[in-house]
C-alpha cells in the first residue's frame, strides 16, 4: 500500500470516514488537523466507550534523526505485538532479547 500525501483530517468527510471504517490508513501515514503540525497516523482504537484516533506527534523530516527514531519505535512496537501473541517462555525470552537489541 502506498502512502498518500499528507491528509488534512479536517477536510470534509475524512475524519468521519476514518471513524466509520470507510477510509483505511496504514500506520505511519502523514496526517494533520487543520494548520497544526504533521503527525503520523497510528491506528483507530474502538471500545465500548467510543472511538479514538491514535497519532504520534512527529516533527522533522522523514530522512533525519526524527525519522530514524520513528522507524525504530515502529519496529519495537511490532515486536511487542508479536510478544503478546507468544505462548511459550522461550519465545517470550527471544522477543525480550530482540527488543533490547532494537532499543540500543
Amino acid at each position: 500500500m502506498k502512502y498518500l500525501p499528507t491528509l488534512d483530517m479536517q477536510q470534509q468527510g475524512l475524519y468521519e470516514a476514518l471513524i466509520e471504517g470507510q477510509l483505511k490508513l496504514q500506520s505511519g501515514q502523514w496526517i494533520r488537523f487543520g494548520e497544526g503540525p504533521r503527525s503520523r497516523f497510528h491506528k483507530v482504537l474502538r471500545n465500548d466507550r467510543g472511538v479514538v484516533i491514535s497519532v504520534r506527534a512527529y516533527h522533522g523530516s522523514s530522512s533525519g534523526e526524527a525519522g530514524k527514531k520513528y522507524l525504530q519505535s515502529r519496529r519495537i512496537e511490532k515486536l511487542r505485538e508479536k510478544y503478546r501473541k507468544t505462548r511459550t517462555n522461550e519465545d517470550k525470552q527471544a522477543f525480550i532479547e530482540a527488543i533490547k537489541g532494537e532499543s540500543k
